[in-house]
């Protein structure tokens, strides 16, 4: 049998152009491959298309059309073991079980989200037969 490996492959959702750039740039240097959406439903149509190919969401929680959080309720449905990791400038989401919920807050520096994605996404190869 021919295996061949992949690296692991993020969804990066966010409405602003220059984060999602940014973060994009500071993960694939790190080693993932990574997808981009502008807004909930966009990605939610990526999932649904790629779910069996995504390995993690890292998303905005305050975005146009269908919000993070709202996102997040989506995949779980489609994904139930698919990691989110959760981003905003306005602090962490007032929800009732924010221990569920992994977040990390806008602005950080590459090495934070590096760090964030490393305890939810160890940087390793999946193979793919």
């Amino acid at each position: 049998m021919n295996q061949r490996l992949s690296r692991p492959r993020v969804l990066v959702v966010d409405d602003e152009p220059i984060l999602r750039r940014f973060v994009a740039q500071v993960l694939t240097a790190a080693g993932y491959e990574v997808l981009t959406a502008v807004d909930g439903r966009e990605a939610q149509a990526i999932a649904e298309h790629a779910h069996a190919a995504l390995d993690l969401v890292l998303t905005d929680i305050r975005m146009p059309n269908l919000d993070g959080l709202e996102l997040g309720r989506a995949l779980a449905a489609l994904r139930p073991q698919l990691p989110v990791i959760y981003m905003s400038g306005f602090g962490a989401p007032a929800a009732a079980d924010m221990s569920a919920l992994r977040f990390i807050a806008k602005p950080f520096h590459p090495d934070e989200l590096l760090a964030e994605m490393h305890r939810v996404l160890p940087l390793s190869p999946r193979r793919l037969d």
